[in-house]
């Protein structure tokens, strides 16, 4: 069975430094749990290339539309995930 994104989340130990000073700000907008990184609730993906194109590609061609858009694609992976130069990657 295939690791899901989460779990290879967890495994992945590397942030960038701001990810580490918004986590030491202890508000409510960052929070690590389980192994994962909230940002404004949404999961921080740790700088990996194979990771985070992964989760482009799984958001390029989603199965309820026939030729996403730009905006399509970057609504979809932004309910879910960020990650410094989220939309720069898109």
């Amino acid at each position: 069975m295939e690791e899901g994104i989460q779990e290879r989340i967890k495994k992945i130990q590397t942030r960038e430094q701001e990810i580490t000073k918004l986590l030491k700000k202890e508000d409510r907008q960052s929070w690590e749990e389980n192994g994962i990184v909230y940002i404004d609730g949404k999961i921080y993906v740790p700088k990996n290339r194979q990771l985070r194109d992964e989760i482009l590609s799984d958001n390029h061609n989603p199965p309820d539309v026939e030729y996403p858009e730009h905006h399509r694609m970057l609504e979809l992976i932004k309910r879910n995930y960020w990650w410094p130069g989220i939309y720069n990657n898109i």
